[in-house]
């Protein structure tokens, strides 16, 4: 009995999302055998309790004990502060790139409804930055809300300025990639995966309560109807971070179908939390949210 073969140029096999194509290396009796792997969580180094300082940056906080819940650098040329988030250290909760138990990645408490209709794009630097969290066991976040150096024009992460909060969204996120871009160091606004990562760093070490991160962070967030100079109340501050939640929606590189994610429910008519996610207009531009009322954080990791 003849068999019909067909042949193909080219065939296009799609993994459904979590998931790898593995191509075994025997091939029987004429076969190619291919198989589905499901994507592994990542190992992260244990070298979170020794922060690296980066390169152009001293420490502010000069002891290793500090690791935990506030180990600060500051950039010697403009005066910026960054401070460790010891992913290592952080329960295996995340959700990245379909893998359900990671250290890094964005987190889903309880019966989060919305949380499905926002994504971070799987691009090559947020794929990359994650790589380095694994070799590092970590990476720095600003410590203050991003502001405009007023003498020349640079962003910055300085304590008692008013942050940035008067910008087109693209103009944002240039800006904070441009912060570091050296083959060294690289910078850029927050994903969602680092928002949620941050936020589990302050819940597994007893900064803050489950219910305050994700219910009601009135009285560690800046919630009032006008923003203030950033860093300027301590009452705003978790393990050395100021005005992570509140003091502006804060916005992010996390996408919904309809634009960038704001976090912290800063916005009319939201719950006051600093897990909250709702969406900017980036189309029309167009939403509840005035243009004055965004305000951001970003991150640094080793190239």
């Amino acid at each position: 009995m003849n068999e019909e073969r067909q042949i193909y140029e080219k065939i296009e096999i799609e993994a459904e999302k979590g998931t790898n194509f593995e191509i075994l290396n025997a091939i029987t009796k004429g076969k190619l055998v291919i198989i589905v792997k499901k994507n592994k969580a990542g190992i992260y180094s244990e070298n979170y309790m020794y922060p690296p300082i980066l390169d152009g940056y001293k420490a502010v906080k000069n002891e290793w004990l500090a690791w935990k819940n506030g180990f600060i650098i500051e950039r010697i040329s403009d005066g910026s502060q960054f401070g460790w988030v010891p992913v290592g250290y952080l329960d295996s909760n995340g959700i990245f790139n379909g893998c359900d138990t990671e250290k890094f990645g964005r987190r889903k408490y309880g019966n989060c409804w919305y949380f499905e209709e926002y994504r971070d794009p799987m691009n090559d630097e947020l794929l990359l930055m994650y790589e380095s969290v694994k070799k590092y066991g970590g990476f720095y976040i600003s410590r203050y809300d991003m502001s405009i150096n007023e003498k020349n024009g640079k962003l910055q992460s300085v304590k008692n300025v008013m942050p940035w909060n008067t910008f087109k969204i693209e103009e944002a996120i240039k800006a904070a990639a441009t912060f570091e871009n050296n083959e060294k160091v690289k910078s850029h606004m927050m994903y969602g995966s680092e928002v949620d990562t941050v936020l589990e760093w302050f819940i597994d070490s007893g900064a803050r309560t489950r219910y305050e991160v994700i219910k009601n962070s009135k009285n560690w967030g800046n919630y009032a109807s006008d923003i203030q100079k950033t860093g300027s109340d301590e009452k705003y501050c978790t393990n050395g971070i100021y005005d992570f939640t509140g003091n502006g929606d804060k916005l992010t590189q996390e996408m919904s179908k309809y634009g960038p994610t704001l976090r912290g429910g800063y916005g009319f008519n939201h719950d006051r939390s600093a897990y909250n996610r709702c969406f900017k207009h980036i189309g029309e531009f167009k939403s509840r949210y005035c243009d004055d009322d965004l305000t951001f954080h970003i991150a640094l990791w080793i190239a």
